[in-house]
């Protein structure tokens, strides 16, 4: 039942508060992000946004991190395209969790996505129709992707798991960690690392392999290109 316009819509009881802060959430992997894009393109209007513009949101919460109610409060005026090299999205101080505007760099794909998209429209309209209800609206599309709401440990992908999925690919990456500190806007690196980098068993054997080889060396190799080993012609 759709709400009426003057509706309060009140803030979770602090038990649902609690509870949503406990949730524990997975980082999508990227050949799931690729199915849920994709799937997502081809999904009819739900929720009061086209299968393409979910899509997009999508894509923007998985490159930049910004959370619902931010990418809820963009109009084409706080997208800078002009420069597709050097993109930016402003979020205002008013929208921003820590209250503040923050500037934040956009990939030149998505730049190129978002400059098309808002080509001849009212920059002061909003930039998405971003819904309330984002965790079902991503579910539904989820579903669509084959792609499961909530895997057997018991972590969940809702909307905000896209900015937790945004910064493990940022870790995975190799990106340093105060960088990813600041794309992400947090006030530690702790925050950073400890509560928004998922790793994977895999993505700890790829680290040890990146590691160089531990060979033996008893110097021989040093005391034949000198002269001085103990083996003659």
């Amino acid at each position: 039942m759709a709400l009426a316009a003057n509706a309060i819509i009140h803030d979770p009881a602090p038990g649902l508060q609690e509870k949503i802060a406990r949730r524990r959430r997975r980082a999508l992997e990227d050949a799931e992000i690729g199915r849920l894009l994709a799937a997502t393109e081809k999904e009819p209007a739900r929720y009061g946004m086209t299968g393409p513009e979910r899509a997009l949101l999508y894509r923007f919460a998985l490159e930049t991190g910004l959370r619902a109610s931010e990418l809820r409060s963009l109009t084409p005026a706080s997208v800078n395209v002009a420069d597709l090299s050097r993109s930016t999205v402003t979020v205002a101080a008013a929208h921003s969790k820590h209250r503040r505007e923050d500037v934040l760099p956009m990939r030149r794909d998505l730049a190129e996505m978002l400059a098309t998209f808002i080509r001849g429209r009212d920059r002061s309209a909003r930039l998405l129709p971003v819904p309330r209800r984002t965790a079902d609206m991503l579910r539904s599309d989820l579903k669509a992707a084959e792609i499961p709401a909530e895997d057997r440990s018991g972590r969940v992908v809702d909307f905000h798991a896209l900015r937790h999925t945004c910064i493990t690919r940022l870790a995975r990456s190799g990106v340093a960690p105060a960088v990813a500190k600041d794309l992400a806007r947090h006030s530690s690196i702790t925050l950073t690392m400890d509560h928004y980098t998922h790793t994977v068993i895999g993505d700890k054997y790829a680290a040890l392999a990146s590691l160089p080889a531990i060979e033996a060396d008893d110097g021989s190799e040093e005391k034949r290109a000198t002269g001085t080993d103990d083996r003659r012609p």
